[in-house]
């Protein structure tokens, strides 16, 4: 693949993360409209003609860094590493 050929798949990209981003806003309009229906009305279950929206209530245990001993938390935490890409307009 040559610098031309990855320019596009750049360009594509970039434009895609545009199009993304305005449909997540979107996205996000219409879903706290939902959920402030639903609070409101103190729903857990929604049948609409075509759909249906629940809400339930996750649990996550975790521990923060600085509220236990240095010493345990070198111990028993878990790493992991991942790369990270960024795309921004010049």
């Amino acid at each position: 693949m040559n610098t031309s050929d990855i320019e596009v798949h750049i360009e594509k990209w970039f434009k895609l993360k545009e199009e993304l981003n305005e449909i997540e806003k979107e996205l996000e309009k219409h879903k706290n409209t939902v959920i402030k229906y639903m609070n409101d009305n103190d729903l857990d279950k929604i049948k609409s003609n075509k759909n249906n929206v629940s809400r339930s209530i996750c649990n996550r245990d975790f521990l923060n860094k600085k509220d236990i001993p240095l010493n345990i938390w070198e111990k028993y935490c878990k790493k992991n590493s991942y790369y990270v890409f960024k795309i921004n307009k010049n």
